[in-house]
């Protein structure tokens, strides 16, 4: 966490044990806007790259962002890319990234 004043919840704790745990395999997230869902979505799946890295298993992961009534979604997956996942190219290609809901009245989906 960038900010030195951020914090972890009790339960942002415990997402992230989850994560860590081969018998949990898909997450989903909801909260409000600035709760940490990107954040902890992006730790999530690094976790699960490194655990499956250690056992010299094939890595596949696949992020999949809801953008209902997110003004700029092409945005936030482009931050997903160059902040969240910077320097994870061998796990992460631009196929990986999806858009799913609505925006603009509209439904999107890349995949």
């Amino acid at each position: 966490i960038k900010s030195p004043s951020a914090s972890l919840s009790d339960d942002q704790i415990e997402l992230l044990k989850k994560a860590e745990n081969e018998k949990y395999k898909h997450f989903i997230l909801s909260g409000g806007s600035g709760c940490g869902k990107t954040i902890l979505g992006a730790e999530i799946a690094k976790i699960k790259i490194a655990k499956l890295t250690e056992k010299k298993e094939n890595v596949k992961v696949k992020v999949m962002v809801c953008v209902n009534g997110n003004k700029s979604p092409d945005a936030l997956l482009q931050k997903l890319r160059s902040e969240y996942f910077n320097g994870m190219e061998d796990y992460l290609t631009e196929d990986d990234f999806s858009l799913l809901g609505s925006n603009d009245n509209r439904i999107t989906s890349d995949q």
